[in-house]
């Protein structure tokens, strides 16, 4: 019987797995390589380092939130539409989040000749942008099962499923930092070997007992420099960039998908807008006078100069979401009986989304409870 459970890694894999274990009774110790807890979701100055969007079919998301008490920080955005602006055509569309399968299916998309979803004004107007900012992968290279997966997983959820949902302050402040006095949290702790009978870090090693589970909730790129058990060959991975603008005045909430343009998704508030350009790395912020140029009028600024910017370009954002990546994504069990592996890139089924790695770890601690060892 399980006693106790360490888990390797305070991500979102690593925190949902110590939430359902702390709902089944189970004690837990985090051990984190870095000094700061929620992998991905990192702030950059005050705001999230990127634009995440969550929708209303995130089932273990939104269970997660609920058990932690942080569920009322998400709101939906407006009236549950999406939408998307074509600068060089100067056109504008909406596409509603409930029955958005239906309504793209029947090519009823107001303002946009779509009635051949297949054909190439759906492609470029919707699906291209669309399967990018889910997968952050091309279309073309996204194989059909996953795809397939995702539609399912949408359908199953209801009508109601891509209503987009954005946090009312940051992600950190939902998802991490409740939780950062709630657990043992052990941060510098970067593993160097693990296997069924010890973990060892670079100041530290502990012997596992036969009553301790371990969960790896590591992203693909750690393991090369952990000696261990598994051999997950290198996994190629895209990246996002994000360009922070620091507005002088307040403008309205927008969420805008942009076709055409350098700029891909646009969400601003405040005094804050973001530009979020998938599998795009810029090594510098020369191109955001460009950016800034595409997106001001969506802003309500045509007139304004472009204020200060930063550009945060996270490298290893996500896996490329490939043939490849889709033959090699392992499983929650390995085969060492006492470890399980949880992160966005494990096969949950899902899209390497926040989804994704809160499923996966709820996933590794049921499998740890159910392992009879």
């Amino acid at each position: 019987m399980i006693k106790h459970l360490h888990i390797i890694g305070a991500g979102l894999a690593g925190l949902s797995a110590a939430v359902e274990a702390r709902k089944n009774g189970i004690s837990c110790t985090i051990y984190e390589a870095t000094k700061k807890a929620g992998g991905r979701i990192r702030q950059a100055r005050n705001h999230d380092n990127g634009t995440h969007l969550i929708v209303k079919g995130y089932e273990a998301t939104f269970a997660y939130l609920n058990q932690i008490g942080m569920s009322e920080t998400l709101s939906p955005f407006g009236n549950g539409a999406y939408s998307f602006t074509e600068p060089a055509s100067h056109l504008s569309w909406k596409v509603k989040a409930n029955h958005f399968v239906w309504q793209v299916a029947k090519g009823s998309i107001p303002g946009v000749n779509a009635t051949n979803i297949v054909g190439k004004t759906a492609k470029d107007r919707l699906w291209d942008p669309f399967f990018l900012a889910v997968f952050n992968t091309d279309l073309k290279d996204v194989p059909a099962q996953l795809r397939k997966n995702m539609f399912f997983e949408m359908l199953k959820q209801g009508p109601s499923a891509l209503i987009p949902y954005f946090c009312q302050n940051t992600l950190e402040d939902t998802f991490v930092r409740p939780l950062l006095d709630q657990f043992d949290i052990r941060f510098g702790k970067r593993l160097t070997n693990v296997d069924e009978n010890q973990l060892v870090f670079k100041d530290e090693q502990i012997t596992l007992k036969k009553t301790d589970r371990v969960i790896l909730a590591l992203p693909p790129q750690a393991y090369a420099q952990i000696t261990s058990p598994f051999d997950f060959s290198a996994i190629t991975c895209n990246p996002i960039s994000n360009f922070h603008f620091d507005l002088d005045s307040d403008v309205e909430e927008c969420f805008v998908g942009l076709i055409g343009t350098r700029s891909q998704w646009l969400y601003a508030k405040g005094r804050h807008a973001c530009v979020t350009i998938s599998n795009q790395k810029f090594e510098s912020s020369e191109i955001s006078k460009q950016i800034w140029m595409e997106v001001r009028p969506l802003l309500g600024l045509d007139d304004c100069q472009m204020p200060p910017c930063r550009l945060v370009c996270e490298k290893h954002a996500t896996p490329a979401q490939n043939m490849d990546f889709a033959t090699r994504r392992p499983q929650t069990k390995t085969h060492i009986a006492n470890i399980f592996l949880a992160g966005d890139w494990i096969d949950t089924g899902l899209p390497a989304t926040i989804e994704s790695a809160i499923r996966s770890g709820k996933w590794a601690v049921k499998g740890a409870i159910d392992n009879k060892r």
